[in-house]
């Protein structure tokens, strides 16, 4: 089995001052008020903490070298302001342990500081994972390393560059904390002439790989990227 994916999660823990004035207030059972304080009070927060953390796991999994595993597919971190369980569940597959974490301190902080914070609880988890699971956690590490050098920047060209003559242009993708941004790079004669940013999407692969269809030229000037559902994105580099 392959390591294919690496997430961090909020785990949801519970108010317990917000369950007590739902069931004072609403006369909600105990299961229906921890149910809606999930609703109201954390799980927004939870889907905007695993978007903005993706650009840097997700970076890990692009560069990382394969990990080959007896049935392991993906690393689970949970994120918990508290105390932790300090051992690890496998469920079916996907390697969970539990990290001490600040939300609040995450949600304050630059972006340069989340990523920062990502990084550092991944190695944290991997250093505790090295010791209790049977398969080798260096490449994840040696990609966290790689990552600092390059400062954190999740960017890179996808497929290869479309040429039109002596033209060629190149979609480049930059993934940060709060968006993908997807640009269309000009070049001729292997100089570069312009970078145009042509859209952006959600943080997250299930978003932004829709539009990552086809790319081609329609005149001398201008490129078309297609989604996967065929809607077309048209660049002009202004020659």
């Amino acid at each position: 089995m392959l390591l294919r994916e690496i997430e961090l999660d909020l785990t949801y823990q519970k108010n317990n001052e917000a369950i007590q004035r739902l069931q004072d207030c609403k006369r909600l059972d105990y299961m229906e008020a921890v149910k809606q304080d999930y609703e109201v009070n954390w799980k927004e927060m939870r889907r905007k903490f695993q978007l903005m953390t993706h650009c840097m796991t997700s970076m890990i999994e692009r560069i990382m070298k394969p990990i080959h595993t007896k049935d392991c597919w993906k690393i689970l971190i949970e994120c918990v302001d508290g105390c932790i369980d300090v051992g690890y569940r496998n469920l079916l597959g996907v390697h969970t342990i539990q990290i001490a974490f600040n939300k609040q301190q995450f949600f304050l902080v630059s972006n340069l500081e989340k990523k920062k914070m990502v990084i550092n609880v991944v190695l944290e988890a991997i250093k505790r994972f090295s010791d209790i699971i049977d398969f080798e956690v260096a490449n994840i590490r040696e990609a966290c390393i790689e990552i600092k050098r390059r400062d954190y920047t999740n960017e890179w060209f996808w497929k290869k560059s479309c040429t039109e003559k002596k033209k060629k242009a190149q979609v480049k993708i930059i993934h940060d904390v709060d968006d993908v941004k997807i640009y269309i790079v000009f070049s001729e004669d292997n100089n570069l002439i312009q970078e145009k940013l042509l859209l952006c999407a959600e943080p997250d692969e299930r978003s932004y790989s829709l539009f990552l269809g086809e790319i081609s030229w329609i005149s001398p000037n201008e490129i078309v990227l297609i989604s996967k559902s065929g809607d077309r994105y048209i660049c002009n580099n202004g020659k």
